[in-house]
């Protein structure tokens, strides 16, 4: 990158060899889903665990900064081009260096 280039309004994503991925640099895009009270974005800081449930199905788990501060799980469908396993561990990894960040 150049030095002297402005930074670009341009959202960045994080790319994988065969599309798109809801993976940005500041956290988790929700997509179109069932849970239309959340943000379409959820930030790393915010994500305590990602496991996988089935060959298309993610949970994650989500910390609130609402008090009283608690915890609940979202289950969301992948891409059929994702693969599951791969996209659980990038999560947890991204989450884990945020964690290690702050």
């Amino acid at each position: 990158m150049n030095r002297n280039s402005t930074p670009s309004n341009a959202v960045l994503r994080i790319g994988y060899f065969d599309g798109y991925s809801p993976i940005r640099t500041d956290g988790k895009e929700m997509g179109l889903s069932e849970y239309k009270t959340l943000p379409d974005l959820i930030p790393w800081l915010q994500i305590v665990q990602a496991k996988v449930l089935s060959s298309q199905d993610v949970e994650l788990k989500i910390s609130t900064k609402i008090p009283p501060v608690s915890t609940f799980q979202l289950q969301l469908k992948l891409d059929e081009q994702m693969v599951t396993k791969d996209t659980v561990s990038a999560i947890n990894a991204i989450v884990l260096a945020h964690k290690m960040s702050v």
